[in-house]
């Protein structure tokens, strides 16, 4: 079953809106969809198609990228409100 759920993350220079929609399966959480809304420049596009995938034994967001008609995904590494919503995400998976 397919849950949606959004949460708000507040830091003194604004703050960022985080839906998603996930399944939890065998124990493991699956991220179908994030959208992200930010009220400030997070270094992450807001209304992007954004993935929740494991890359280099970590678990980082991809976002989309477009190149000669051949989608391509470019993990977002450093940025710490990337971060900030993978830890919630976590969260979410403990208390569901």
């Amino acid at each position: 079953m397919t849950t949606h759920k959004r949460f708000q993350k507040n830091y003194t220079n604004g703050s960022i809106e985080i839906q998603l929609n996930y399944d939890i399966v065998d124990k493991n959480i699956r991220v179908s969809n994030i959208h992200i809304h930010s009220t400030f420049d997070i270094g992450i596009p807001n209304f992007a198609d954004l993935s929740f995938e494991k890359y280099n034994n970590e678990f980082l967001i991809l976002k989309n990228t477009y190149e000669n008609c051949i989608t391509k995904f470019e993990p977002i590494i450093g940025n710490q409100y990337a971060n900030d919503i993978v830890k919630d995400i976590f969260l979410i998976k403990k208390t569901t």
